[in-house]
């Protein structure tokens, strides 16, 4: 059973005490990791909304979902499949990397390098000051994802709030590299209508997603 957290004011200190205990238990790489890489906010990505891995990882509390772009919501392909996630180079096309510019960036660490492993065993990730979030109806999205499906032309036609993070952090550990895979973020900034937001996650894979959001009044 997922468990979701209740959007509280703590939620950015109980997420950063959960990362400490991740690392006191050997959960976090450390810098005896011998390749570091910075990407430039080059990821295969679009937003952070997957069903990889149990539980998906869908950030909601009972009343919206949150979701987190690294690139432009307006040039993601309307039949791009946002739960499958990534959206690598293919000769059909960059996949997400003609979707520009991005924004995030980071770096990240490595057992033997890009092109040997199959990820990074950790990538932190930072926005440049407008990242794009977008605060989703839950009812609407948990009834769009029935099928197992989200299109990110079904994904847009949902009722939101759209706002902008004027600070973004995300600890990752991905799936490949990991035996307990973990995402980790928070955001804060206004929602297009002027009012504040700050939201965090938590993903442990075969463990909890815990969400906090909240929306100033």
């Amino acid at each position: 059973m997922h468990r979701y957290a209740t959007p509280r004011p703590r939620h950015f200190r109980r997420v950063a005490v959960m990362l400490l205990v991740a690392a006191a238990l050997g959960g976090v790489p450390t810098a005896s990791a011998e390749v570091v890489t910075n990407d430039g906010g080059n990821v295969p990505f679009y937003a952070r909304i997957t069903t990889i891995g149990s539980p998906p990882q869908i950030f909601h509390d009972q009343s919206r979902a949150v979701i987190v772009f690294y690139r432009p919501p307006g040039c993601v392909p309307l039949d791009f499949d946002t739960l499958t996630f990534f959206d690598f180079p293919s000769p059909a096309g960059p996949g997400a990397f003609g979707c520009n510019p991005p924004m995030t960036e980071g770096f990240n660490i490595w057992e033997h390098g890009p092109g040997q492993d199959p990820a990074p065993t950790l990538a932190v990730t930072t926005g440049l000051g407008a990242v794009p979030v977008w605060f989703v109806d839950w009812p609407s999205l948990e009834g769009a994802l029935a099928d197992g499906k989200l299109p990110m032309r079904e994904l847009a036609a949902l009722p939101r709030l759209e706002g902008t993070a004027s600070t973004f952090g995300q600890v990752l550990r991905p799936h490949g590299t990991n035996d307990v895979p973990m995402t980790s973020f928070s955001a804060r900034g206004r929602l297009a209508d002027g009012r504040s937001f700050s939201v965090a996650g938590l993903f442990v894979e075969g463990v909890t997603i815990q969400t906090g959001i909240t929306l100033s009044s």
